[in-house]
């Protein structure tokens, strides 16, 4: 990360002045204020550095209570899991971002703190070449040494990608991975069966891999890549989650699975993680079972 980050609004305004920023659709000088990002999902609060690193930039912050018995007291104790912690409810832990370029310096523990919470909203692109991966995106980290990283990792990506579709035999996927892979993604939206033709199937997959990254999670091209590599053991049990999930077996509810009643898990990865465990062994008969006799 550079010391210096910038965030600017990623669409241009027609009331906007000054020809170096590409304005946001708001009148000139407008402040948006964000609070720190609670996940209702996971039941804390959201940034994109290791918990033991916000916890360190908490302490080096020296805020002190704001109301209460404890008033002007410094704040000694964090919790990241609790929606009313006082530090990060703190008026000082607001995300101010004007309409023209907002600048955080890292160097500064309270202004990193900040930048790594904003990250974590969904409408934010961490870079340009981000923008076109985020729906609805408002507005656009400007960090040089992750725009230089990012660029990299794109033009890798998009080899990695194309060697799937136009590499060797050897490279290439078969279309038993292309539909495992489809069904993977967990998409009820994907019309395919056991049936569907191999140009069928590489197509629907080019099409997924290039739609726009959604709610600040990974690209389709980053979730194909990961499902590309995984183990043939892995890849098989998130298809037959695909499967199941088409067919009605199972409901997911945010991110957590449930069948015939029971929750399974409280996330897709630990789902995958919970029908690996040979003492759940009977649940994963149960369930391809069940998918086969649903075809």
């Amino acid at each position: 990360m550079a010391t210096i980050v910038h965030v600017k609004a990623a669409n241009v305004s027609k009331f906007w002045h000054n020809p170096d920023v590409k304005g946001y659709t708001n009148f000139p000088e407008t402040t948006k204020t964000y609070p720190m990002n609670w996940s209702f999902d996971e039941h804390r609060f959201l940034f994109d550095l290791p918990d033991g690193e916000i916890i360190e930039l908490a302490k080096k912050c020296k805020l002190s209570y704001e109301d209460g018995e404890d008033k002007g007291k410094a704040i000694t104790t964090f919790d990241l899991n609790h929606r009313e912690d006082p530090f990060f409810n703190h008026s000082r832990l607001r995300i101010k971002i004007t309409d023209d370029i907002t600048t955080f310096n890292t160097k500064n523990p309270l202004e990193k703190l900040l930048l790594s919470g904003f990250k974590t909203y969904p409408f934010v692109a961490k870079s340009e070449s981000d923008k076109t991966n985020v729906a609805s995106v408002k507005w656009v980290i400007i960090d040089k040494e992750l725009e230089a990283a990012d660029k990299e990792r794109g033009y890798l990506n998009e080899k990695t990608v194309w060697k799937f579709f136009t590499g060797t035999d050897k490279e290439r996927l078969t279309p038993s991975m292309m539909r495992n892979i489809l069904f993977a993604f967990n998409d009820k939206a994907i019309a395919i069966s056991d049936t569907t033709a191999p140009e069928a199937l590489e197509a629907l997959l080019m099409s997924k891999i290039k739609e726009p990254k959604h709610l600040g999670k990974m690209s389709n091209k980053e979730k194909f890549l990961v499902l590309a590599t995984s183990s043939k053991e892995e890849l098989e049990i998130r298809a037959l989650m695909g499967k199941a999930l088409q067919r009605g077996i199972v409901r997911k509810t945010g991110e957590k699975w449930f069948y015939a009643g029971n929750k399974l898990a409280d996330s897709t990865e630990a789902t995958v993680q919970f029908l690996k465990k040979p003492e759940n062994s009977a649940v994963y008969v149960a369930l391809k079972e069940e998918v086969e006799f649903k075809k």
